[in-house]
């Protein structure tokens, strides 16, 4: 099924972001990454670890983008 969706937003100039939680299923995805690393998610959090995207950096602009995430 995202092999479909996949070619519908490609086809149409749209940006898709492969994402895993599990660094072999981001292998079986076409350009696919670690959701950590695609996103900058620190590895070990704890009860007060935060993440921010700041709203005027390359990431925040890259998911104003995107149109699925997969």
């Amino acid at each position: 099924m995202y092999n479909g969706l996949c070619h519908y937003f490609r086809g149409r100039g749209r940006i898709i972001l492969y994402v895993a939680s599990l660094g072999i299923a981001s292998l079986l995805l076409p350009g696919g990454r670690m959701a950590y690393s695609r996103f900058g998610i620190p590895l070990y959090v704890n009860k007060s670890s935060t993440y921010l995207i700041p709203k005027d950096g390359q990431l925040a602009d890259l998911l104003r983008q995107t149109s699925l995430l997969i």
